[in-house]
């Protein structure tokens, strides 16, 4: 999505706006309270021109968060499958194969809330997440 809506901005801006959004890419990727306050301000610059792709950034860092919060099995379990069902019913395309992956590993998945231990089952199942969450965002 990221690419996308850069590209369609690209053809839409003049040169001297869309240069204004040079290194967005990366702060894009960037958890929000990692990132600096000039680059807050260009997110706010890129989503005022694509709401979009905010949206799509805001369900990313909420699902990120479900897994930063202190919660149980079944209540991380239900924080999931309740951020599952807010982005299927939104215009948000781009997580559907996300989700689909998301759903028929949801059992594994929410054993990470039990100790917050991890295998390496689900470490590479982690970076699969952040993979597809990055080409989520850049091929739509």
């Amino acid at each position: 999505m990221r690419i996308k809506e850069l590209k369609r901005l690209k053809e839409e801006l003049s040169q001297k706006e869309y240069t204004k959004l040079r290194g967005v890419i990366w702060v894009l990727r960037s958890n929000l309270q990692d990132i600096s306050i000039e680059d807050k301000a260009l997110l706010k610059l890129l989503f005022g021109y694509s709401p979009s792709l905010e949206n799509a950034y805001n369900e990313r860092n909420k699902l990120t968060n479900i897994f930063d919060t202190n919660t149980s099995r079944r209540g991380g379990k239900r924080m999931i499958k309740n951020w599952i069902v807010r982005v299927t019913e939104s215009e948000i395309r781009c997580f559907d194969k996300f989700i689909t992956t998301l759903n028929s590993y949801i059992e594994e998945i929410v054993n990470y809330f039990i100790a917050r231990h991890s295998v390496k089952f689900v470490e590479g199942f982690n970076n699969k997440i952040k993979v597809i969450k990055r080409c989520c965002l850049r091929h739509n």
